[in-house]
This record gives C-alpha cells, structure tokens and sequence, in this order.
C-alpha cells in the first residue's frame, strides 16, 4: 500500500515495471504526475518496503536469486545510493515492520 514519508514530503508505493516486477515508485503528493521509477534493482520483484524515521531513506527486502535469503536494503532518496544493510549468501533476514499507528 502507498506510504507517505514521515515529514509528508514524498509519496512512495509498489507499481510494475514493463517485466512485471514490483518497484518502488516516489511522488510528491501535490502532484502524482511527477512520479518517477526509483528502486529498481535485478529481476526480482520489491515485495516490502518502509519509509525509515528520517524520511531520507527507504528500507527494503530483497530476494535476488528466489532462494529466500532476503537482503535489507537502505535507498538515500536524495543521491539514489543503495547500500545492503543486512544480508548476504547464506543468511537470511525476518521481516519486521512496525506500524505507526499502533506503537508498541
């Protein structure tokens, strides 16, 4: 689902590229048609994704090869620098999202 960075700036949601593979899409939220492609990364799809607290980076999880060992990623929103956070041949990471809403 869409999520709004934490300081309501940017706008980022999941949307397809012409493979079929989800990607994390950014926006300002005044005016979707400035919308660009902003996480694409290998031939798999970004199936989860968060706004980390500094409304700066977008963390996301990653299963490159279909084997399940997903790989955390941190995005500068700013530069595009993606840098792997945690992850790697022969680990894997659990998901754990917190919801805003329900601190806790």
């Amino acid at each position: 689902s869409p999520q709004i960075s934490g300081d309501g700036s940017v706008l980022a949601y999941l949307n397809p590229d012409r493979k079929g593979n989800l990607n994390v899409v950014i926006a300002n939220p005044m005016d979707a048609l400035q919308s660009q492609q902003f996480v694409t990364r290998g031939s798999r799809s970004i199936e989860h994704f968060q706004w980390a607290a500094d409304s700066k980076h977008i963390l996301y999880l990653q299963d490159d090869d279909g084997d399940e060992q997903w790989v955390l990623h941190s995005v500068d929103v700013g530069s595009k620098e993606d840098v792997v956070v945690m992850g790697a041949a022969n680990s894997s990471v659990e998901a754990f999202w917190t919801d805003r809403r329900a601190p806790g």
